[in-house]
């Protein structure tokens, strides 16, 4: 007599993973959703598989697997939470979010890789709270108070981007004729803690620069230099390095997939100094793929056949922060960004000049966002940062 088939577990209840291609590491939460399903090639019904961030692998939120599991049980009921049936069609919040809101907001405009995980991990702090609770019966004060103690815990961004969804949600909720007022409307952002803002000075950037050769050394001088965010640096091409001494931003690569600019300004020319456009110049020269649209700085391994930027994330654990660490001092990769800004400033550079280079949005004129000439005083500001960046780095060399 045969046994009974086993029944294998099909992992209802959802499981928890690290995502290890974010920085820190995050923890997400993945469940089967059975009400959306597919066919696939064999004829099965496939459930929709759905995620969530449920925080970062770090000693202030998740260090373990174990407290991220705790902490899905806890938002599990809200995420997995049952349909309504027709009977009482005011939903919970949880479920118009997950039902209403996110959908309706991605069919308008698709959701940006970033973007949709900075919502899922303010998500995961206010679904515990409120995911089981009516739309209706949610009061002003309850979330006035939620983000009280989310401005007390976590920091400046957690607790705006918190205040300006529950603005949005509650607003579609009231467009939806499900709730007369919307309880976010009046809502303050509390006092929250000072941002940090670090910066590298002229010195820590000359030191850095004095530790690295080759194209390590080059992306350094863009990041430093040209006030390129790094998905815009490793996003570059040959065809991006331009004639007139400037790059071309076009495409950002980050996290592994490649996408636009991150704002419509922000896809523009920037200047380039001299010594660095013939840096340049030289690298492409010594390149092995010599197609218009090849990689800047190309990855040694290549994914599915096709070969890939390096990855910023890798070239800041690879070779910047052991570089930095050595001379004993941290380093992010948006420090650089931070840094042309004050050291252009501090050069008597104009904040006009800087704007431009930098590439942020201007309400003066539209001339802001389309002219694409780069004026002579900003070339001489970027020079000025240039010259004095590679006195620093020279002096740093000379002391090893």
């Amino acid at each position: 007599m045969t046994s009974p088939r086993r029944t294998r577990n099909r992992r209802q209840g959802g499981w928890v993973e690290l995502d290890k291609q974010t920085s820190p590491h995050s923890w997400k939460a993945r469940w089967k959703d059975w009400n959306e399903t597919r066919i696939d090639k064999n004829g099965r019904v496939r459930p929709t598989q759905r995620s969530c961030v449920l925080g970062y692998k770090t000693d202030k939120d998740l260090p373990t697997k174990g407290a991220a599991q705790n902490k899905w049980a806890k938002i599990r009921p809200a995420m997995l939470g049952n349909r309504r049936s027709g009977s009482n069609p005011a939903p919970t919040f949880a479920e118009f979010v997950n039902d209403k809101f996110v959908p309706e907001k991605n069919a308008l405009r698709p959701w940006r890789p970033r973007s949709r995980e900075k919502f899922d991990y303010l998500m995961s702090k206010a679904l515990p709270v409120f995911g089981e609770k009516d739309l209706g019966s949610i009061a002003t004060a309850q979330l006035q108070g939620f983000l009280v103690d989310i401005a007390r815990k976590y920091c400046h961004d957690t607790a705006n981007g918190l205040l300006m969804y529950f603005r949005a949600i509650f607003a579609a909720a009231v467009d939806e004729d499900l709730i007369l007022k919307s309880p976010a409307r009046k809502l303050v952002l509390p006092a929250t803690r000072d941002r940090k803002r670090p910066f590298l000075t002229l010195e820590q950037i000359g030191q850095l620069e004095a530790k690295l050769t080759g194209q390590d050394k080059i992306i350094l001088q863009i990041l430093s230099r040209c006030g390129l965010r790094a998905g815009e640096t490793f996003g570059l091409q040959r065809q991006d390095v331009n004639s007139d001494r400037t790059l071309s931003i076009r495409r950002t690569f980050s996290r592994g997939e490649i996408g636009p600019p991150k704002t419509k300004t922000s896809a523009t020319r920037v200047a380039l100094p001299k010594p660095l456009h013939d840096a340049l110049i030289a690298l492409l020269a010594e390149a092995e793929d010599q197609s218009p649209t090849a990689w800047l700085f190309p990855s040694s391994k290549k994914r599915r056949k096709e070969m890939m930027p390096i990855s910023p994330e890798n070239w800041l654990k690879r070779v910047l922060k052991p570089a930095a660490i050595e001379l004993g001092f941290p380093v992010t990769l948006h420090m650089f960004r931070r840094s042309l800004g004050t050291l252009a400033h501090a050069s008597g550079g104009t904040v006009k000049d800087i704007q431009e280079q930098m590439r942020h949005a201007s309400a003066l004129t539209t001339m802001n966002v389309y002219v694409q000439s780069i004026p002579e005083s900003v070339r001489k500001t970027v020079g000025k940062v240039d010259r004095d960046l590679r006195k620093s780095a020279k002096k740093a060399a000379e002391a090893v």
